[in-house]
């Protein structure tokens, strides 16, 4: 399409579904640990993250890739994770700062993955 989306930054508040843009994220309490198939649903840890937002992606973002030591800049992950440019931007992020905890649909930080238990089940739905 070549249009550049840009959506304005949602602060996660409390443990319910947003919408940004044509996206759908729900955040919710979960201390199950499932293991699952479908890259739109994330297990997590996220005890000691406030203040998070959803938005598209920034300069300056970066990500701990799961099972990889150090930090990553964002757009060298996507690369490696083999998004095509043109599905960058429409990409939703569940942000803290400039690290990114999860790229909706394509794979979480290491820094929020479950170790014993999770604390929340995330989800994401992109219209079409």
């Amino acid at each position: 399409s070549g249009i550049k989306k840009i959506y304005d930054e949602i602060k996660i508040t409390e443990n319910k579904e947003y919408k940004i843009g044509d996206v759908l994220f729900l955040i919710e309490k979960s201390d199950k640990r499932e293991i699952t198939k479908d890259e739109n649903t994330a297990f997590v840890n996220l005890s000691g993250y406030n203040e998070l937002v959803l938005r598209t992606r920034k300069n300056g973002d970066y990500i701990y890739p799961l099972g990889l030591q150090g930090k990553m800049k964002l757009k060298k992950y996507l690369i490696n994770k083999k998004i095509p440019q043109y599905k960058r931007d429409e990409l939703v992020l569940l942000a803290y700062g400039s690290e990114i905890l999860w790229v909706g649909g394509v794979g979480i930080s290491d820094k929020i993955k479950t170790v014993t238990r999770p604390t929340h089940r995330l989800n994401i739905k992109y219209g079409e």
